[in-house]
């Protein structure tokens, strides 16, 4: 009762502050400006739908509703990693030891500049 009260109440607060700044960190300006109004209307039509889901939920059980609410994070969870695989920014090289001349190369760059 009161563990799954809480646990889905704090899972709804954390998972929309993540979400947005996840996608704040990802998205430039120029994408924000066209792409935000499509995930707002995504979001409105989940919450029509999963609004509806749980009116029904003596329909469908409880358990099943507790099934598909793990699944979907688990799908974000995948979605999120395919959006960085996708979208991958190639790393810079990096030497293979971090501790391998990382003095030198910082005092170099210092002398250079």
């Amino acid at each position: 009762g009161w563990f799954t009260y809480f646990a889905i109440e704090s899972y709804g607060s954390l998972a929309v502050a993540l979400f947005w700044a996840f996608t704040n960190a990802s998205i430039d300006l120029e994408s924000a400006k066209s792409s935000y109004g499509l995930i707002v209307a995504f979001a409105q039509l989940g919450a029509i739908f999963g609004s509806t889901l749980a009116t029904k939920a003596s329909a469908f059980h409880i358990s099943f509703l507790f099934v598909l609410g793990g699944s979907s994070c688990l799908l974000v969870c995948a979605m999120v990693r395919g959006y960085e695989i996708f979208f991958m920014i190639p790393a810079q090289i990096l030497p293979a030891h971090p501790s391998e001349n990382t003095t030198q190369q910082s005092a170099n760059k210092i002398r250079s500049n």
